[in-house]
């Protein structure tokens, strides 16, 4: 009993910080994006006399970069999103208890790997794992993927052990 409870409660946190991120990405992500690109323009320009300039003239290609990042913030909600909602399922479906702690496990470290990793790199224009200090052999994207693929996977057996 108390795993389904925390798989549903795991589920209804997930869901409410979706809504959370898609409220942000939606009302203050393009803000954050312009002040990533144009702090990394001054960390590349530094020394450059005309500096304004540089920043000003670059308007079109970070338009481009604003875009580019903002796909990958929606990428990253609806995976948020979608799995949020079955970390709510997996326990209405499950046949077992440990394949609600499984598939919930799963489910919630691959919306915290992959949207985490995505919802990182479109606020920052940079990949999580180079601001880790652990040297890591795999990016958290794909791990937090195949989380998510495992997930279903383990509920997809569940239900093939269930009896209705």
């Amino acid at each position: 009993m108390a795993a389904k409870k925390i798989s549903i409660f795991t589920g209804c946190l997930a869901g409410s910080l979706s809504v959370i991120m898609g409220s942000y990405g939606s009302h203050g992500l393009e803000n954050q994006i312009v002040k990533s690109i144009k702090d990394e323009l001054k960390e590349v320009y530094k020394n450059s006399e005309n500096l304004e300039e540089i920043i000003d003239n670059s308007e079109t290609e970070y338009k481009m970069e604003i875009k580019s990042r903002k796909r990958i913030w929606e990428i990253a909600h609806n995976y948020h999103t979608v799995h949020s909602i079955m970390l709510v399922l997996t326990p209405l479906i499950a046949s077992s208890t440990a394949l609600i702690v499984a598939s919930s496990g799963l489910f919630t470290t691959g919306i915290l790997f992959f949207s985490g990793a995505l919802y990182y790199k479109s606020v920052t224009g940079h990949r999580i794992e180079e601001k880790i200090p652990v040297d890591l052999k795999m990016s958290l994207a794909p791990l937090g993927g195949s989380s998510l693929i495992l997930g279903w996977l383990m509920a997809g057996i569940s239900v093939l052990k269930k009896r209705f």
